[in-house]
């Protein structure tokens, strides 16, 4: 067994054990059949392009992983600490999709600029 075959096989072992492949099936498969509320620009925004914002990725990657974990267990506190809470976060009206429509005639490509940081 070569060195590069050894580390492939550490990999595989290390590689948790989830039902879907990645958050975007998840969201795909599970979230949007299962997670559904009525929509408006005053209350609860979405994009159907949802995949091309990072903050909506990262933070549903997250609430997918969170998922994977609690399968089985405290179902109850997954729903009201990870899946309510971002989902609150990403559809706020003044969330990342503030400019997009839910059918995707609109799509905001234009971020506000990053927090100002003297670092780096």
């Amino acid at each position: 067994m070569t060195d590069e075959q050894h580390v492939e096989d550490e990999a595989a072992d290390e590689a948790p054990d989830t039902f879907f492949d990645d958050a975007f099936q998840w969201v795909d498969e599970w979230l949007l059949p299962t997670y559904r509320r009525h929509l408006s620009r005053h209350e609860r925004v979405w994009c159907c392009r949802w995949r091309e914002h990072p903050e909506v990725v990262h933070r549903l990657t997250g609430v997918w992983l969170a998922w994977e974990g609690s399968r089985g267990a405290d179902v109850s506190r997954w729903w009201r600490e990870d899946l309510d809470y971002h989902v609150s976060v990403i559809t706020a009206p003044e969330g990342p999709f503030r400019s997009c429509g839910a059918d995707g005639d609109r799509h905001g490509t234009a971020e506000p600029p990053p927090f100002p940081s003297e670092g780096a």
